[in-house]
């Protein structure tokens, strides 16, 4: 025979530690940020160490929690809404 408050008391220990359980398994929201620029990579150079800089000391570090998608017009401003577009294709 089971014992009436033993069998109570593991179902409520149960019952609560499987939501722990779920929302520990969750991953890591990874934001996504866009760089859109009309000269080339060598040209933005500076300004990239900066944004990555900045990025860290705002607590957003490598690719674990930032992931940045560059794209360069090299010059041609005729390209930009290209590639612009290209970006409503990705995830």
């Amino acid at each position: 025979m089971i014992d009436r408050r033993a069998f109570l008391a593991g179902t409520g220990v149960v019952v609560l530690a499987v939501p722990l359980t779920v929302w520990a398994q969750q991953p890591p929201k990874v934001w996504r940020v866009g760089w859109l620029s009309l000269v080339t990579a060598a040209g933005n150079a500076d300004l990239l160490v900066g944004f990555r800089e900045g990025l860290e000391k705002a607590g957003y570090t490598g690719s674990k929690s930032v992931a940045i998608e560059f794209r360069f017009a090299d010059g041609f401003a005729e390209r930009l809404p290209g590639l612009a577009v290209d970006w409503s294709a990705c995830p």
